[in-house]
Order: C-alpha cells, then structure tokens, then sequence
C-alpha cells in the first residue's frame, strides 16, 4: 500500500499513514505531486520499517534510483 504522512487519523482505504513533521526542505514536487526527499523517504523507511532485512532492501531500492547516500539519511548523534 501507498504510504503518507498526513494528520488524519483515518486513512483512506489501502493506504497506511503516518503521522510526523515535515519541514519545508524535506519535500519537492515531482511531476506536480509533493513528496519527500530522498533523504527524508530514507530516514522514514529506516524508522518505520519493522523487519531490518525489509528496511534495507528498501534503502538500497531508494539509493539506486536517487544516489541518495547514507550521510544524507543519517541523523547526527548528540555530542
């Protein structure tokens, strides 16, 4: 099923939605539907997805059409 991140806790059928901020700089519009960044796609796959194996065939789908790169998912530890 198609995946969203919409406030609306009562989806449309098929679809799975979650919830979460997205900032400005985490979308772009492509072929005039908005849609998150390769890297934002990456970090929510990575959070998400709840089979590891799962999650990293996803990743690296993601990275091969995108060039998205790890650095650009990761999340910077706290110091």
């Amino acid at each position: 099923p198609a995946e969203l991140i919409h406030d609306n806790r009562r989806p449309p059928r098929a679809l799975v939605v979650w919830t979460g901020n997205v900032l400005a700089n985490e979308t772009l519009t492509l072929n005039g539907m908005r849609v998150t960044t390769p890297a934002r796609t990456g970090f929510d796959l990575g959070r998400h997805i709840r089979s590891r194996t799962s999650a990293v065939q996803r990743l690296d789908a993601l990275a091969n059409v995108t060039d998205v790169k790890r650095s650009d998912i990761e999340v910077p530890s706290p110091a």
